[in-house]
């Protein structure tokens, strides 16, 4: 297996206004899948984490180490996963609250949820089990007590779905709760789930988006307290929207302060927007978005103040989705990066001020960074 960075001669992608992107292609072992993005080794650059796909039942975890927008390979590990072509997830958060990012992630079905402490310099210890009682296939990390400790939402289903939430204790342990739980989707078995986490009400409590084969819904969170832990309680899921979405994020897409829901919907190579989703007369705006649209991130990327909206797509382009601040979206403006795209991160990895891209392109082998040159282009 090769671990290499392979820097491409390709012309840099322009668009109207001046968006500018500039591709470089990184390679990595094995087939990659998901992504995250953190300051590992704690030199001010924001790193890569990859989880990637390997040959029969097995994975890979792999470190990218960033210096100023260049990528070397890091600090990696084999894993054996279970077979199937079910999600991956990887999520960076402090779990043990030394200072530095540790990471959690789910292999595919039949494998246990994990994570692995990172020792400060973007090395991770050998795998610590997390408890589990179901298929879990998407989980996110967020404190949501306010003591100062990082928490787990998740989603587990066997014949039904479970959404609820594991205390952490600040030591990396974790426990569940199963009064934070709340249950839906029965014999409606789908562990191709993306979750969000974001204050939707304005309460200072993080709620969750859920994108799923079934549709997209968000859950509301009670108040702190009640639980029997002291954590928050989820409410019932609140559907939005029954065709199948792919992927979802939250953000202030008109600028009034509160938090709107965007997914990806692939079988309308379409965005769906929800604007105040939880006044309860929200409805569905549909946005042109490349074919195929898969994951999705957000970012201001062409720096006017408004959220854009980048998806990658099925036909080995990335696309992006200017947005105009009131809610809705330019049409959008494609990008070239390698095949088999499937997960996107925003980030500033070349430390100039602007969000910069990376994307997992899991037929490729590698990861496609995108510098954005947006600073460059405005006038002075």
């Amino acid at each position: 297996m090769r671990l290499a960075i392979v820097a491409v001669s390709l012309l840099a992608a322009t668009g109207v206004g001046g968006l500018v992107l500039k591709p470089t292609f990184v390679d990595v072992q094995d087939a990659p899948r998901r992504l995250d993005a953190a300051d590992l080794d704690g030199d001010g650059d924001v790193d890569l984490f990859v989880v990637a796909d390997g040959a029969g039942e097995a994975a890979s975890l792999q470190v990218l180490l960033n210096h100023g927008g260049d990528f070397a390979p890091g600090w990696t590990a084999a894993e054996s996963a279970g077979s199937g072509t079910l999600p991956f997830d990887v999520d960076l958060a402090d779990t043990d609250n030394d200072g530095d990012p540790d990471v959690l992630y789910i292999l595919p079905f039949g494998s246990a949820p994990e994570q692995r402490f990172n020792d400060g310099t973007g090395h991770f210890s050998s795998p610590a089990y997390l408890p589990v009682y179901a298929p879990r296939a998407e989980q996110e990390p967020a404190d949501f007590d306010a003591d100062g400790d990082v928490d787990i939402a998740y989603f587990e289903e066997d014949i039904i779905g479970y959404f609820g939430t594991m205390q952490g204790d600040g030591s990396g342990s974790f426990q569940f709760d199963f009064s934070t739980e709340t249950w839906f989707g029965l014999f409606s078995f789908d562990l191709g789930r993306r979750i969000e986490l974001g204050d939707l009400t304005g309460d200072g409590i993080p709620d969750a988006a859920m994108a799923s084969a079934h549709g997209l819904g968000f859950f509301e969170n009670g108040p702190i307290g009640s639980s029997v832990s002291g954590l928050p309680k989820w409410m019932n899921q609140v559907v939005l929207y029954t065709q199948p979405c792919a992927d979802v994020a939250l953000a202030d897409l008109d600028g009034d302060a509160r938090l709107d829901i965007v997914a990806t919907v692939p079988s309308l190579n379409q965005i769906v927007v929800f604007l105040h989703p939880t006044s309860g007369s929200s409805i569905p705006r549909f946005y042109a978005a490349g074919a195929g649209p898969l994951a999705m991130a957000t970012a201001d990327l062409d720096l006017d103040g408004h959220v854009d909206v980048v998806v990658t797509n099925s036909n080995n382009r990335l696309n992006v989705l200017r947005g105009t601040g009131t809610g809705g979206f330019l049409p959008p403006q494609g990008f070239r990066v390698g095949k088999g795209p499937v997960d996107v991160v925003a980030a500033d990895f070349d430390d100039d001020g602007d969000d910069d891209l990376a994307v997992a392109c899991s037929l490729s082998g590698h990861v496609t960074v995108l510098i954005n040159a947006a600073l460059q282009a405005r006038p002075h």
